[in-house]
């Protein structure tokens, strides 16, 4: 066999081979996704391959609720854990990590969110790999001031955590019931807030961590000249009891420059909330 012979036999030979790739990948492409239990799926290499969502919720089949650790329930720990997920074309989390939240509540949070399942999205009636973060919200069994000032624009969590003693506060807010019975959760009525401060007047330290705990709210809700202006203001006249730490990382937030500080020390306020509002 002279040499153009084989070299033209070898070319044939590749050319077959590659020409049989092509109709098994383009075959596994056209091909519905099987999601038997046993099913499993290698994460694509190429990150444009995986599409961005944002919170993803409203998406779940079955969003497995964290449990409550020990060690949290022991020091009181609430507030929110975000974990980032990878699904998979079957809607099963492939994987599970930390974005933000307490360290106390992160590992729950991670374990139900791997537990939870989806429903598969698809692009152009193909289903797809779907990037996202699954937000838990941990509620505490008891509150501080500095806590109910914080939620004191939900009428329901004042509901819950206001002390039974705060009678003419609980009658303004059974008020604020809709035809079924429920809280509004929407508005809080200007008159309750000062009902509250009311009965605070005569304990300084309680009513300071409550109107500070009002203004990091503002906070959360805008960049406001006027909110940091009156976090200053009650830095002035802080009780002398009040926690060293939390004046502290109430100078740094004052003293913040722009949207992402105000954010970020905000923060670090509110998942240290239940310890530093003693």
């Amino acid at each position: 066999m002279n040499r153009f012979l084989r070299l033209f036999l070898s070319i044939a030979f590749v050319s077959v081979i590659i020409a049989c790739a092509d109709g098994v990948l383009g075959q596994t492409e056209n091909q519905a996704v099987v999601c038997s239990p046993g099913a499993k799926f290698q994460k694509p290499k190429d990150g444009n391959s995986i599409i961005s969502f944002g919170v993803l919720n409203a998406r779940a089949i079955e969003l497995v609720k964290p449990e409550f650790s020990a060690a949290a329930r022991a020091v009181n720990v609430s507030g929110r854990v975000t974990i980032g997920i990878l699904i998979d074309p079957c809607g099963r989390v492939y994987e599970a990590k930390k974005v933000s939240g307490h360290p106390l509540l992160v590992s729950n949070s991670i374990n139900a969110a791997r537990r939870s399942s989806f429903s598969p999205v698809t692009l152009s009636g193909k289903p797809i790999w779907v990037q996202g973060i699954i937000v838990y919200n941990f509620r505490p069994t008891k509150a501080n001031w500095l806590q109910i000032g914080y939620w004191s624009d939900s009428a329901a969590s004042l509901n819950d955590f206001l002390p039974g003693q705060f009678l003419t506060v609980r009658r303004e807010l059974a008020l604020d019931r809709d035809v079924e019975g429920s809280i509004n959760l929407d508005h809080v009525k200007p008159l309750i807030i000062e009902l509250i401060r009311n009965d605070l007047i005569s304990e300084q330290k309680s009513l300071w961590l409550f109107d500070t705990g009002r203004t990091l709210n503002q906070l959360a809700r805008s960049e406001d000249a006027a909110a940091l202006a009156r976090l200053r203001e009650l830095l002035s006249s802080a009780p002398q009891d009040i926690s060293p730490q939390l004046k502290n990382l109430l100078t740094s937030l004052s003293e913040s420059g722009n949207r992402s500080e105000i954010d970020e020390r905000r923060k670090t306020i509110e998942d240290r909330m239940y310890g530093l509002g003693q």
